[in-house]
Formats: structure tokens, C-alpha cells, sequence
């Protein structure tokens, strides 16, 4: 059974991020733990004088996100498959370090969440929170852009510098979604010189045995910006879902997080998957 963590604010972001989680495992057995966080707007030292203040105020706060994950829940219930439950969770914290600690406790499979759309920076066009997400959470997840209607992952793009070498472990989420979908996987490499080394070649070699299961192409790009390469191939070739790897030396990082693309954000349409390295299904 899959345990999918879904954090919620209410959002129609979240909720149709919800959707997707559930379209996408429709016919698996599935557990999804659906969060919801809170702390007060402001803190005002007055209000807590006494620690009873402390323990009403944070009981409100629980009462109110509990029923209103019981509605949400009866909601998104009617669209589950025969094989899905849900439990709902609150926790009296800031997001991220609650979803750490359900990860761990849970043995959480996949964390997936909505975008809020907006544009400009990237906290801005993802959100702090998911932000925040990406470079901290250690389960493979999935964003979800405002407004994204499901569609079957039938083409998926795994762009790769091919200076990293994929643990089996992080791509048997991938091979999952490929045998239950049939997907193509298109392995994008963008060029940045007209040197390919041996490191290159010898990981391009490794990456083809892990895939040997699933139908996939190699594409190579040379002259473009990685942002644009990505951008372009998800236009042409009409993706479906973009897949990355997040490690500390990775592209990834590079690309999200030191280049201006961190300023001015990274506009894909797309649901995006990010696999850490280290993960375990």
C-alpha cells in the first residue's frame, strides 16, 4: 500500500493537486494522509499570559482545520478508486517541518502539492512553502500547477547532465508509473559544450540498462539555455510530466536554485516530480 502525503490550505490549488494525486494511483492501493497546518496570523504576547490561553487558542485552531479536512475528505472521496482511504492530520506547526515529521513517522511514499500560480519570483510563482519543499523534503514529489486538468502520464521528460549516476532505488517510482501507463520516457541532454566525456557516457550507458523495461529515447540539445531546452521539448513533444533528481550536485539544484531562473521562475506547465536521492519505496 502507498502512503501520499497531501498538504492542504483549502486552496483550490491544493485541492486540485489532491485530484491529481488521486487520478494518478487511481487503481493502486493507497493511503493518503491529508495535512493541514496552523499557527496564529499574530502573536500578540497579551493573549498568552496564561498557558491555558496557549492550549485554548491552539485547541480552536485544531477543532476548525478538523472539520474542515472532514469535509474535504467527503469531497474528494467520491472521486477515489476502490482501493483508497484517507485519514486527515493537523498539526499545530510550520508546514515543512510537519511534513518531515510525517515522512519519517509514516513511511510516506510521495508528497504531492499545488502551486498558487502567480507570476515573478519563484516563491512567488510556486509559493514559499513548496519552495521550501523542493529543497528540503526528502520523498520523491510532485507539484501540481494551478489549473492543471489530469492527464494520463503518457510522455515524460527526464532531463539529465548524465554527471550522475541514477541509484536503482530512485527510479523504481518511475518504471511504476511507466508500466502502469505505458509511458514513453524522453532522456534530454542539453549540451552546454561539444565535449562529451567519458563520465557522460559511461552514465548514459547505466541509465539505458535501468530503463530497459520501459519504452525511451535519447535526445541531445546544443545551443540552448537548459531552461529554454526544457521548455521547448515540453512544447513540441507534448509532455505530460517533467522529472528531475534532486542531489546536492545535481543540474537540479543548478538550475532552481543558483541560476536566474530562481529570480524569475521556472515556468513550467507541467507536473513536476522531483526524486531525492537516498529514497527508498
Amino acid at each position: 500500500m502507498k502512503k501520499i502525503l497531501l498538504p492542504t490550505d483549502f486552496s483550490e490549488n491544493s485541492l486540485n493537486a489532491i485530484r491529481y494525486a488521486i487520478n494518478l494511483y487511481k487503481e493502486k492501493e493507497c493511503k493518503f494522509y491529508v495535512l493541514h497546518t496552523y499557527l496564529p496570523v499574530i502573536y500578540d504576547p497579551q493573549l498568552f499570559i496564561l498557558e491555558q490561553a496557549d492550549y485554548m487558542l491552539e485547541e480552536v485552531y485544531k477543532k476548525n482545520a478538523e472539520s474542515k479536512l472532514e469535509k474535504l475528505i467527503r469531497k474528494v472521496e467520491k472521486i477515489a478508486g476502490k482501493n483508497h482511504s484517507f485519514e486527515k492530520l493537523t498539526s499545530f506547526n510550520m508546514l515543512i517541518p510537519a511534513m518531515e515529521e510525517i515522512i519519517s513517522n509514516k513511511g510516506i511514499y510521495m508528497a504531492v502539492m499545488g502551486t498558487q500560480g502567480a507570476t515573478g519570483a519563484m516563491d512567488i510563482l510556486w509559493g514559499s512553502n513548496t519552495v521550501h519543499a523542493l529543497k528540503n523534503i526528502r520523498c520523491p514529489l510532485i507539484i501540481v500547477p494551478q489549473n492543471y486538468t489530469f492527464k494520463k502520464p503518457t510522455h515524460i521528460l527526464l532531463p539529465s547532465d548524465f554527471h550522475f549516476n541514477y541509484p536503482l532505488e530512485i527510479l523504481k517510482i518511475v518504471k511504476e508509473i511507466c508500466s502502469t501507463y505505458q509511458s514513453k520516457i524522453h532522456v534530454l541532454h542539453v549540451l552546454m559544450d561539444n565535449h562529451v566525456d567519458h563520465e557522460v557516457a559511461n552514465s548514459k550507458k547505466l541509465l539505458t540498462h535501468e530503463l530497459q523495461d520501459c519504452k525511451h529515447e535519447f535526445y541531445t540539445k546544443e545551443g540552448l539555455s537548459l531552461v529554454k531546452a526544457i521548455l521547448e521539448f515540453e512544447e513540441n513533444f507534448d509532455i505530460d510530466l517533467l522529472i528531475m533528481v534532486n542531489n546536492k550536485h545535481s543540474f537540479f539544484r543548478n538550475l532552481l536554485f543558483t541560476s536566474p531562473v530562481s529570480k524569475i521562475g521556472f515556468r513550467t506547465e507541467n507536473p513536476f516530480l522531483i526524486l531525492p536521492t537516498g529514497h527508498k519505496s
